[in-house]
């Protein structure tokens, strides 16, 4: 089994494999849980206390009005369905402000210390922000107004070039220097009270030099595709959120000293970040890539849409079908044998029960072939000799008649419908 596809009891979602995460982070909602956050600690370690000053600055100014205190929990991940999942706490709550750095695995996002309180936390603004980078933003603001990429005007390059002195503010070389926006204007949606604005699509604000910076050519692509930020009230600490190749090696893992800091600056720089954390550490859940109408559709069309009865599945795909093979079809399929082995438990119990007195041996009938062990479930206990687990050893290129399954990252929570 593949670990980048399978993380200690549950399945990964192409958002969570694309950002190679490692550190997750579950909210509980009745019985099932769901991946709230989500981020990889080899880029960027983390510690409880990060982990709540990030919720905060993400909610915006007013998150004060919803502040609630919460605690993380190391939790066992356990299936719950197909493609569903419920969390169990196995340690004690780590302190709110702990800045011991945590260790890599499965968290449970509780409002107590006994971690008994669950619940989604109220943020402001975040769903809408979680699915598009600046660059993505920017190509889409473009093409609707049939107009090229804002590039830095020549008034605002003559104040940033003197200022930088020609070097990169990240790296601190004057090697292959450009400059360029810290948030592209088309993005003035996104200052939510940070930069004063007149509306959300005053883009006047940021046309300043403020608003930009040097940097070396290489690093554009990625800082406005949100692969790295920096967190100014982290001493400027450069967070990398999403692998960058041998670029990332040009990074520090704080902004150099600036010989002619501009406060200014630290708002853009501000903005740049909370969008980025917003994009990057929200979402994720697999329900985002399955959701339980893309999950009952495949269902039906290998005719077990009826699992759970006690009747056979007489239109059920054979198991040599490919479809199985995919990592949706392993999930029902190991629903679909643990509903007939329980079936099959529950009808030897009854067995037991009526009979009073054991038979002996030499008045039993001969075996005939309805006495045979299930086909299906002997073929399914070879595929499963080594494991129980219901995943494949890989994302799947198959796609389901009529569903696509690599969808892009979506813009909302998941809304618990009912499960399969």
């Amino acid at each position: 089994m593949s670990h980048d596809d399978h993380t200690d009891g549950h399945v990964l979602s192409v958002k969570s494999k694309d950002l190679q995460r490692d550190t997750f982070f579950f909210i509980c909602q009745l019985r099932k849980a769901q991946l709230f956050m989500g981020v990889n600690q080899k880029f960027t370690p983390v510690s409880s206390a990060t982990i709540h000053r990030w919720t905060k600055f993400i909610g915006g100014p007013k998150s004060d009005l919803y502040a609630e205190e919460f605690f993380l929990c190391p939790v066992t991940v356990r299936s719950a369905g197909i493609m569903a999942y419920s969390v169990e706490p196995c340690g004690p709550a780590i302190e709110p402000d702990s800045t011991e750095l945590l260790a890599p695995g499965n968290y449970g996002w509780y409002f107590n210390r006994e971690c008994t309180a669950k619940g989604a936390p109220r943020m402001i603004g975040w769903a809408r922000q979680r699915c598009f980078t600046f660059e993505t933003l920017v190509t889409a603001e473009c093409e609707r107004r049939g107009c090229e990429p804002y590039a830095v005007p020549q008034a605002e390059m003559s104040v940033v070039v003197p200022r930088d002195e020609s070097r990169c503010r990240f790296t601190d070389s004057e090697r292959d220097t450009i400059v360029a926006w810290i948030v592209p204007p088309q993005a003035s949606w996104e200052a939510m009270d940070i930069i004063s604005v007149g509306s959300d699509s005053d883009e006047a604000p940021f046309f300043v030099a403020a608003n930009a910076i040097t940097m070396q050519s290489e690093l554009r692509f990625h800082f406005h595709n949100n692969h790295f930020t920096v967190d100014v009230d982290d001493d400027y600490r450069i967070l990398v959120l999403r692998a960058m190749g041998d670029t990332q090696k040009l990074l520090p893992t704080h902004l150099p000293p600036h010989p002619r800091k501009d406060a200014s600056v630290d708002d853009f720089f501000r903005v740049h970040c909370r969008h980025t954390l917003n994009l990057m550490l929200l979402g994720g859940d697999i329900k985002e890539v399955y959701p339980n109408s893309v999950i009952a559709d495949a269902m039906d069309e290998l005719g077990v849409a009826h699992v759970g009865s006690y009747d056979d599945d007489p239109e059920m795909a054979p198991l040599d079908d490919e479809r199985w093979q995919t990592e949706l079809g392993q999930a029902i399929l190991a629903h679909v044998m643990q509903n007939r082995l329980n079936e099959s438990r529950y009808d030897s119990s009854e067995d037991e029960q009526d009979v009073a007195e054991p038979m002996e041996s030499s008045s039993l009938p001969p075996a005939s072939d309805d006495d045979s062990p299930d086909e299906d479930l002997c073929q399914w206990e070879k595929l499963t000799e080594s494991t129980r687990l219901p995943y494949c050893d890989g994302w799947s290129d198959s796609n389901w008649d009529g569903v696509r399954l690599e969808v892009p990252w979506p813009t909302g929570p998941d809304d618990f419908e009912q499960e399969y």
